[in-house]
């Protein structure tokens, strides 16, 4: 069920709700359970709509929270060039040989957190 049939069986109740305010005293004792049966059939299926929702509002967080995941690790650092899935992080960095002593350039050693892939690069903290 969806959020839609919830309302639908909530306004439904809402509407024998009122129904029941407005009977008079005089109506038999027949048509007063008939309308209380009516009520407690239509708060079960708003119960039942409203797990539902409830369960489709958590597999939609479990959703939002995966793509955000899958966001953060793409833009969090570069993606590996060999396996595509893992992020290459940072694990050693040195004076780079040549540009180092001058202009402190930086030679970083990255590897993959997926398949251990490493490499070197060249960062020039200065640059950023």
């Amino acid at each position: 069920m969806d959020f839609a049939v919830a309302l639908a069986s909530a306004s439904q109740a809402l509407t024998i709700v009122k129904q029941l305010r407005e009977i008079e005293k005089g109506v038999s004792e027949g048509e007063l359970k008939s309308a209380m049966a009516d009520l407690y059939g239509k708060v079960a299926e708003l119960r039942m709509a409203l797990t539902d929702a409830r369960e489709e509002i958590h597999e939609k967080d479990k959703q939002i929270k995966a793509l955000k995941d899958q966001i953060a690790a793409h833009t969090s650092g570069h993606a590996c060039p060999i396996c595509g899935e893992g992020r290459m992080k940072v694990i050693a960095s040195t004076k780079d040989p040549v540009f180092g002593r001058v202009a402190g350039v930086q030679l970083r050693t990255l590897k993959c957190d997926k398949c251990g892939h490493s490499e070197q690069h060249q960062h020039d903290p200065q640059a950023n």
